[in-house]
């Protein structure tokens, strides 16, 4: 049979099977159209989260605003105050620290410290004591008024009812000696202290690097921690998995060895290059204070500070507390441990660190000759006081005013002072 006039069914088609029933043809996407797809996607659904966890955050915690702009609002002076050498907090503001599921709010006064405002112009028949340090000076994990500096200024007043005492907490979360140095240098004098107290170590010990020298992963880590709602309810998860990654690697992948509050071990022939950076670093700064100090006419009170690697940063409680001994006890535990092994984990090399930095407080109180508190020995009777690597309970932070307490009347400062005024 002959195929009708027209029809051609040997003749191929002019358009493959598959594209005859379909449209258009749609553009592909570039790899950079994917790319940016991809980021604003990602950028959305953190966007979203971040909104999720600040109002979480609101309700949770006593529907309290604080958390709907958090990193936002005037809480760090940080940027403005960073080519200074320090930081600060904004005046009239409030840090709050989360306990044990509670929130404890810390009243931030007129001159961006911890406290009661306190007129800039010293008041006349007043004896003004100013308190250096870091986070335990300033009090973390105590509420206003169970601080030690705010229990000195309660003890001293016992003492002294006819003189007028004022102690003023100068001192900053994370402060290291250099950041106390310039603080004092910049401001502190221009209170008219009569008297300077300094109580730190700790985070000189932890840190072998200055802030100015801080990589660029551990400044996204500060700006998150400041910044985001997200970053923050998480962080407790992302430290136990970083501390993890850091374990298996056995070292500090993205920090650089910047901080050593991290579970990875430090062979002697690196421990010993920055046990000597650090003690060399806090020598210089604290001489310098002394120096400074004296320059300006104001007596100062050095101290031996509490401190313990068993729990790094966890709250200590319960039964792990009767495990503690003293200070000196677990130094001597530490450097069995380093001298058997050749290593330490960097956490427990802390300890090390510490007690190193400890010696040139009471080697340079001697060359000095200056009044030095012992608030090792002070929290040395009941180290289940100790929250945390450094920080104090209520009773301990009382015990550390009593010690610096004793020293100050031992050294007859007030009464000095008191003798001068009313001639």
């Amino acid at each position: 049979m002959s195929a009708r006039s027209g029809d051609s069914p040997l003749e191929p088609s002019p358009h493959p099977p598959d594209q005859q029933k379909q449209g258009p043809a749609v553009p592909r996407l570039t790899l950079r159209k994917k790319i940016v797809f991809a980021l604003v996607l990602l950028a959305g659904l953190g966007t979203a989260a971040e909104v999720v966890a600040r109002v979480g955050f609101f309700f949770v915690r006593g529907l309290d605003p604080f958390y709907l702009t958090y990193g936002f609002g005037r809480v760090y002076d940080k940027p403005s105050d960073r080519k200074a050498g320090y930081f600060k907090f904004h005046p009239h503001t409030t840090v709050r620290q989360t306990v044990a599921g509670r929130i404890i709010p810390m009243r931030i006064n007129n001159l961006g410290l911890r406290g009661p405002d306190a007129p800039p112009d010293k008041p006349p028949d007043t004896f003004r004591v100013v308190t250096l340090g870091g986070s335990s000076t300033f009090g973390y994990y105590v509420e206003d008024g169970q601080e030690y500096p705010r229990v000195l200024e309660r003890l001293l007043q016992d003492l002294y009812p006819g003189l007028r005492i004022e102690v003023i907490n100068a001192a900053i979360p994370t402060f290291q000696s250099s950041h106390i140095l310039e603080l004092t240098r910049k401001e502190i004098f221009a209170l008219r202290p009569d008297l300077i107290t300094f109580y730190e170590g700790c985070n000189d010990a932890n840190h072998p690097r200055d802030e100015e020298e801080l990589g660029l992963a551990t400044r996204a880590k500060f700006w998150l921690h400041h910044h985001s709602a997200l970053y923050l309810a998480s962080s407790g998860l992302l430290r136990r998995a970083y501390n993890a990654l850091v374990r298996r690697a056995g070292r500090d992948v993205l920090f650089g060895g910047e901080h050593l509050m991290l579970a990875y071990s430090v062979p002697k022939a690196e421990a010993e290059p920055i046990r000597e950076s650090i003690r060399r670093k806090f020598r210089a700064n604290l001489d310098a204070l002394i120096r400074l100090t004296r320059g300006n006419g104001v007596p100062i009170v050095l101290a031996r500070q509490a401190y313990t690697t068993h729990f790094a940063e966890e709250e200590v409680r319960g039964e792990q507390a009767g495990r503690l001994g003293t200070y000196a006890d677990e130094l001597a535990e530490v450097r069995r441990e380093y001298d058997a092994s050749g290593a330490l984990p960097a956490t427990r090399l802390t300890m090390l660190c510490h007690a190193d930095l400890m010696e040139i407080v009471e080697d340079l109180a001697r060359r000095h000759d200056l009044p030095l508190a012992d608030g090792i020995a002070a929290v040395d009777r009941d180290r289940s006081q100790m929250l945390s690597y450094v920080h104090l309970s209520p009773p301990a932070n009382e015990w550390v005013a009593q010690a610096f307490l004793d020293t100050i009347v031992r050294s007859g400062i007030i009464d000095r002072a008191a003798a001068s005024d009313a001639r």
